[in-house]
Order: C-alpha cells, then structure tokens, then sequence
C-alpha cells in the first residue's frame, strides 16, 4: 500500500517525507509550565502535543519544532514555543538529528490565546516538506 494518507486523527501514523509522526494526546489545560524551581506563565493556554516521531529513511533527518505549526479553527498559524518547551518536565522537541529507524518521543508546546479553537497540527520533516495534517478535534 503505497498511498501516504496526508490527514490523521490522533494515534494514527502519518508519514511526511522521512518521517513518521504520531500524535499521541493533545491538551490546552495548562496555564503553567515546569517545576517548582523553574517555571513560566502565559496570559492564554498552553496547549501540549505528545508526538512520537520516527525516522522512516535511510538516513539521518534534522528534525526542528519550528517546523511544527497548530491551526485554529479561523486557520490563523501559531508556532512552538521553544521557550516554555524548556521548561517542561521530561522530553520536549526542540532541534534533533535522528538517524534511520530512531523514535524520539517528545512533546511541542504553543502559546497561544485562552479563547483559541484549536482545528489541527501540521507536522513537517523539513521547512521545505508539503506537511501532513493531523486532526484535533
């Protein structure tokens, strides 16, 4: 089956260029990031992908979040956060260079505005790929 479906739900695999992604849970609960020595706040919501994302080529991919775009339902483009990502606890994606058949799981952070209607993620292996579409609601 070599058709590459370009839209998923979450928990299912999507494929753009080398690599394949796999949105896991998507929330916007979160006003505060981090632990109890680190932290930062935003004046809207955080809303936190949990992506698996592996390597499907035959050699190493840079992958970056800035990448990584969230839509809302009016199609206005928010970018990661790289910023309130560092503060989260465990994983989050930032820029890394995986090789073939490597899974990094990870998670990207948008800051966006408390009232924003969240439609759905574009995921890309490049800034220069075509994307894929995962839907979020």
């Amino acid at each position: 089956n070599d058709s590459k479906a370009t839209t998923a739900t979450l928990n299912e695999p999507v494929r753009d260029g080398g690599m394949e992604f796999i949105v896991k849970s998507f929330n916007c609960d979160q006003t505060t990031i981090g632990g109890e020595f680190a932290s930062t706040d935003t004046t809207g919501k955080f809303c936190i992908a949990d992506v698996s994302i592996k390597n499907i080529s035959d050699k190493p991919v840079y992958l970056s979040s800035s990448d990584q775009k969230l839509f809302s339902v009016e199609e206005k483009e928010y970018a990661v956060d790289s910023e309130a990502s560092i503060y989260l606890e465990g994983n989050s994606v930032i820029f890394d260079e995986l090789n073939p058949d490597v899974l990094l799981e990870g998670q990207l952070v948008f800051d966006v505005p408390a009232e924003l209607e969240v439609s759905h993620l574009e995921l890309h292996d490049s800034a220069f790929s075509g994307g894929v579409k995962v839907n979020l609601k």
